[in-house]
């Protein structure tokens, strides 16, 4: 299908670099080395003949695809592993799985066996509690959910971390409202997505921030919290991991920020979030019962960084539509937040944490790290304490990229095979 760019992409070029001075507009999002706002697609197929949109991944090309089927895999929709199979230990064998369609109490159970290796694939807020089901992770955790233990491995789960964000809008004016060559009335294109650094967020106030968030005392109360609430296992490997995102942020000015430009039918919306959030937060089953969710506490802007990226890239936002380019096309500039123009930062938090939803970029539950820093899995993805286990997926990651991670996770999926192969 022939790719379609709307007026309004024209638009927001024009007033993005004026929203956050200093920033590049660049023509291709891929073609970057740091921040830039440059145009996007989406991974998305549209189905014309029933208006549904279809997100495109690997299954496509590697599953779906005539040219990839073959007799030696078996994909099984709608079941759930109940627990990894042991022998001898600690060497992984197989996985008992349940028809997760069945409403019986007492399920039937299944189990296939393997010869090479099991690989968990699950994602990151899956795989985590399938570890835990199975007697590996934190044995305070597998104590209170009445799992027996058999490795002490207190890195599962811990380190969970995603994106947080939320949106401002302006109301298209009423005689531009479904004009589809300004706006995007298919919404398979994301007009613009801005990636923005420290420099551009605070511009003068950048050097302050970076002294504040340097801090050596700063990073010390950083990571006794993520220990203290649980997020991670031990002050070293907290301060590790917080002092490399830190250092991504101030050394190599990475961006922190990303806004993402959107057209619609009646308004004009710019979802954000903070790249690098300092926050961190955890998954872990209650219980062995596969059914039971897991509960998921993510620590959504707890550290005060998070805070003021947020704040700080909202009142920027809050600019946007007044700008000139939009002029004649918004009626109402401030639709969204609803915040007067005195708001103060402690109104824009409140309203950031009220609003506050994360981009489904979860990472860092299974990180591979070194096991004393509270890791999961070593360099060739195995799960420490195993024999025969891998992870590959995007719980491995211990820190946030400045991306989605889709692209990340098929290097990641590659590089999996390439160990899988030579072991």
């Amino acid at each position: 299908m022939p790719m379609r760019i709307p007026r309004a992409v024209r638009l927001y070029k024009e007033a993005l670099p004026e929203v956050f001075p200093g920033l590049s507009v660049g023509n291709d999002l891929s073609n970057r080395t740091s921040s830039i706002s440059a145009s996007t697609s989406w991974t998305i197929w549209p189905e014309t003949s029933t208006g549904k949109m279809r997100r495109c991944s690997a299954a496509d090309a590697l599953l779906w695809a005539p040219s990839q089927q073959r007799q030696r895999l078996t994909v099984l929709a709608n079941h759930t592993v109940t627990r990894i199979l042991f022998d001898h230990g600690t060497t992984a064998r197989g996985v008992i799985f349940t028809d997760a369609t069945s409403t019986d109490r007492h399920r039937n159970t299944y189990t296939v066996r393997a010869r090479k290796g099991v690989i968990l694939a699950a994602g990151t807020l899956g795989t985590a509690p399938i570890l835990e089901r199975s007697g590996i992770g934190s044995r305070e955790i597998l104590a209170a959910a009445q799992v027996q233990l058999l490795v002490d491995l207190p890195g599962v789960g811990a380190n969970l971390n995603d994106q947080p964000g939320s949106a401002a809008s302006a109301l298209v004016s009423e005689r531009y409202q479904n004009d589809t060559s300004l706006i995007d009335g298919r919404r398979i294109f994301g007009p613009e997505i801005s990636l923005v650094n420290i420099d551009q967020i605070w511009q003068t106030g950048a050097s302050s921030m970076a002294a504040a968030l340097a801090e050596p005392s700063s990073l010390e109360s950083r990571a006794q919290a993520l220990v203290s609430s649980g997020a991670a296992v031990n002050i070293e490997g907290a301060k590790m991991i917080l002092n490399t995102t830190i250092e991504l942020i101030l050394k190599n000015r990475l961006p922190i920020a990303e806004v993402v430009a959107e057209s619609y039918a009646t308004s004009l919306n710019t979802p954000f979030w903070p790249l690098m959030p300092l926050s961190r937060g955890h998954i872990h089953i209650a219980s062995s019962d596969p059914f039971q969710t897991a509960i998921i506490t993510p620590r959504f802007l707890t550290d005060s960084f998070d805070q003021q990226v947020g704040v700080a890239t909202a009142r920027r936002l809050r600019n946007l539509f007044s700008n000139k380019a939009f002029e004649d096309i918004v009626e109402n500039a401030y639709q969204y937040p609803p915040l007067g123009p005195n708001a103060t930062d402690a109104e824009y938090l409140g309203w950031l944490q009220e609003t506050v939803l994360g981009a489904s970029h979860w990472i860092g539950a299974t990180a591979m790290l070194p096991r004393a820093l509270g890791g999961v899995v070593d360099a060739r993805l195995r799960v420490y304490g195993t024999k025969n286990l891998r992870v590959v997926d995007a719980g491995i990651l211990p820190l946030p990229l400045t991306s989605h991670p889709m692209s990340t996770l098929y290097a990641v999926a590659q590089r999996a095979a390439q160990l899988i192969l030579e072991d």
